[in-house]
C-alpha cells in the first residue's frame, strides 16, 4: 500500500498536469467538464492554482500543497455546481465531472489529513535507507519497538531512551562535541510486525518525524527493514549547530550504518565493533546530529 508520502507525490503530479492542460487548452477543458467556452481567463487561473499546489508538494510542502489543492477543490466543485445551473452548459459532462472532483476531494482531504497527522509533511528534506535483516518481521518489529532496552545497542550516539504511557517518549543523545541532546517523541503509528511512525514535540531539541516499517523480502529472505526521516533545513544556526555543520558526515550514510548495526545485532546477538570509535564514530556528526541543528 502507498505511503501518505508517495500519495502526496501522485497528487502533485496530478496537479502539474492538470494545470497545464489548464493553462495551455482552457476551452477544450472547459468544454470537457460541460462548461462554456467563454472564459478562458478564469480557466488559466485555476491551471496557475493547480501547478502552484503541486509544485509546494514535489518541493517538500507536501501537507501545506495537499491542504492548498483541498481549497481548490471546494471552489472548483463551487464553480461546477454554477455551471449545472447555467443555460448552454453539458449537464450530463457537468454532472460527471462534479463526481470525480468530489471523489479527488477526498483523496486530498485524506492524505491532508494524514500528512498532518504524522508530521511527515512538515518538513522539507526526506532521508531513507533500508536493510534486508534475515529474521521474520514480527521479530525485527520487537526488538525495533522495545526502546529502552534495544536502541542505543544500534545507535551509539543514543545514551538512554525511557517511555511512558501513550507511546510518549523522552530520548538523551550524544551530540558533537560533548553537547548532550534530549526529545521527546510520541509514536504516531504502530502497528506490530509492521511498522512504527513517531513525531517530536514542541519544545525538543530535536524536531523531526520519521517511521520504520518492516516488510517482508522476496523468496523467504528476511525483513526488508526501511527508515525514513523527515526534517527541514533553516538558515539559522546556533553554535553548536554550526559546530555540526563543520563536524558532519553524511547523514544518510550514518542512518545506514544504524541500520546494518541493528542487522547484526538481530542475526548475531552483538554488534561488532570494528572501527576505531565505538560503533566507528570518530568524533562527527549523525543524522540525529543534523536533525538537531533544525
Amino acid at each position: 500500500m502507498p505511503s501518505h508520502e508517495q500519495i502526496a507525490n501522485g497528487l502533485g503530479w496530478f496537479s502539474i498536469g492538470l494545470g497545464l492542460a489548464e493553462l495551455l487548452a482552457p476551452r477544450a477543458m472547459s468544454r470537457l467538464i460541460g462548461a462554456r467556452e467563454d472564459h478562458p481567463t478564469l480557466m488559466r487561473i485555476f491551471g496557475l492554482r493547480e501547478i502552484g499546489a503541486g509544485a509546494m508538494i514535489l518541493t517538500g510542502m507536501r501537507t501545506a500543497g495537499c491542504w492548498s489543492r483541498v481549497a481548490g477543490d471546494a471552489l472548483d466543485l463551487a464553480c461546477l455546481g454554477k455551471t449545472l445551473g447555467t443555460e448552454g452548459s453539458d449537464k450530463g459532462k457537468a454532472i460527471f465531472a462534479t463526481a470525480n472532483v468530489a471523489a479527488v476531494t477526498a483523496l486530498d482531504a485524506v492524505t491532508a489529513w494524514n500528512l498532518t497527522r504524522s508530521g511527515s509533511g512538515a518538513f522539507d528534506v526526506r532521508m531513507e535507507r533500508a536493510v534486508i535483516v534475515n529474521k521474520s518481521p514480527e521479530e525485527c518489529y520487537r526488538m525495533w519497538r522495545d526502546y529502552e532496552n534495544n536502541t542505543p545497542k544500534y545507535m551509539p550516539r543514543i545514551e538512554s531512551v525511557r517511555e511512558s504511557e501513550g507511546g510518549r517518549q523522552h530520548w538523551v543523545a550524544k551530540g558533537p562535541a560533548g553537547m548532550r541532546i534530549e526529545f521527546d517523541a510520541v509514536l504516531t503509528s504502530d502497528e506490530p510486525g509492521k511498522c512504527i511512525g513517531w513525531r517530536t514535540l514542541e519544545g525538543s531539541d530535536v524536531d523531526h518525524s520519521g517511521s520504520v516499517h518492516f516488510d517482508a523480502a522476496a523468496a523467504g529472505r528476511g525483513t526488508v527493514v526501511r527508515l525514513t526521516m523527515y526534517y527541514s533545513p533553516t538558515t539559522l544556526l546556533s553554535g553548536g549547530a554550526a559546530l555540526a555543520q563543520v563536524l558532519g558526515k553524511v547523514p544518510e550514510a550514518e542512518m545506514y550504518k544504524d541500520l546494518r548495526r541493528f542487522k547484526q545485532l538481530m542475526e548475531t546477538g552483538e554488534v561488532v565493533k570494528t572501527e576505531g570509535q565505538p560503533a566507528g564514530r570518530a568524533g562527527g556528526a549523525t543524522w540525529l546530529d543534523t536533525a538537531a541543528r533544525y
